[in-house]
């Protein structure tokens, strides 16, 4: 056979000079094609990897469709708020633990009274950190405010029940009571934008 597109002598199914198809080639591939086409029973589709005879184009909805069915969550300044608290609360986890156990070691020195309340402190300081990292990790979730809220509450009564000579318990006591109202809020305002 010669080549259409550069006249070379071959025998194989494609010029090994340019790649073209050998006439007989192209012959069978046209004739698989009729058939495909005029047989009902076969797929309509082509041998051909590279032309797709029947294909169909996705059909999207409207631009404007799509905006208006999304629903709206404008709940991120709460995300933010919510994270923002969690990180302040696992940084009072540690100045909590360290007031506690200086504490604790001064009443140890001195035979004071002030073991009991250090060691709420040290309770305290535990609800704080899993406050902060239910606060971080559900910033955008109603449990996690409600979890959160639950866990500054215990940590308020806490602080107030076990008030003695360690009088920084009145601050994180009351820190938590802050904390807890706003979670209160949080919870409040993400469950009326559910609705």
């Amino acid at each position: 056979m010669i080549c259409k597109n550069c006249g070379t002598k071959f025998e194989s199914p494609f010029c090994p000079e340019c790649g073209a198809r050998s006439e007989e080639q192209v012959n069978q591939t046209t004739q698989e094609k009729a058939v495909l086409v005029k047989n009902d029973t076969q797929p309509k589709y082509s041998t051909n990897p590279y032309q797709a005879q029947h294909y169909q184009q996705p059909t999207y909805p409207p631009i404007n469709q799509v905006i208006i069915n999304q629903p709206v969550r404008s709940t991120s300044g709460i995300a933010v708020a919510k994270t923002i608290i969690g990180i302040i609360c696992m940084v009072s986890f540690l100045l909590i633990i360290l007031f506690s156990c200086s504490a604790t070691f001064v009443a140890v020195l001195d035979d004071a009274d002030t073991a009991a309340s250090s060691g709420a402190g040290m309770f305290i300081a535990m609800f704080y950190l899993v406050a902060g990292i239910i606060s971080t990790a559900g910033r955008s979730s109603r449990g996690a405010s409600l979890a959160a809220m639950i866990m500054f509450i215990i940590s308020a009564i806490i602080g107030f029940a076990a008030l003695g000579a360690y009088y920084e318990l009145i601050m994180w006591a009351l820190l938590a009571s802050v904390f807890a109202l706003v979670y209160l809020i949080f919870f409040l305002v993400q469950k009326s934008e559910v609705r």
